[in-house]
């Protein structure tokens, strides 16, 4: 079998994740309807791994996190990231988060906390569906860096992080 990136499987995950938790939430309220955003999950894990199925246990992630809202909305998200071969590769999706006002933006972070190192993963995007994720992979070794921080960042050049939105630890 073809060996994929790590990312390639922690998308598949999140995204199967990303269904069943969907499709809990429409048992609870059958008016909500799932087909468009399983076709579009569908559609974007056949984009990224072509139709295969990865089923390698050396490529599943090692870190995982549930990231939970630490400023009064109703946002979630799910962290998945690895250290292999000397690649470190995080992807991040994100459930219920608001758009950000005029021209503030959304921006993640890993953390470790001892001796304190931040390091952003960039800007958060948002693909056709208007599902926010954060992508990102560095050659270093960032498994020491155990805790995610998604901020919403103001437009003034400060490159701190500003305001914690969500957080969760490996």
């Amino acid at each position: 079998m073809k060996k994929f990136p790590l990312f390639i499987l922690l998308v598949v995950v999140f995204l199967y994740s990303g269904i069943t938790l969907f499709q809990q939430k429409n048992q609870k309220d059958p008016e909500i309807s799932n087909a468009g955003v399983e076709s579009s999950i569908q559609s974007e894990v056949e984009d990224i791994v072509e139709g295969e199925v990865i089923d390698n246990e050396e490529e599943k992630p090692q870190f995982f996190a549930e990231l939970y809202d630490v400023s009064d909305s109703n946002a979630k998200g799910q962290a998945y990231a690895s250290y292999k071969d000397g690649s470190y590769q995080l992807n991040v999706v994100f459930q219920d988060l608001a758009d950000p006002e005029g021209t503030d933006f959304y921006e993640g972070w890993v953390v470790r906390k001892s001796p304190l190192s931040v390091i952003s993963t960039g800007v958060l995007t948002k693909n056709e569906d208007g599902i926010y994720i954060n992508k990102f992979s560095d050659e270093r070794d960032l498994s020491d860096h155990v805790q995610y921080v998604l901020t919403l960042e103001p437009d003034d050049g400060n490159p701190a992080p500003a305001k914690h939105i969500l957080e969760g630890e490996f």
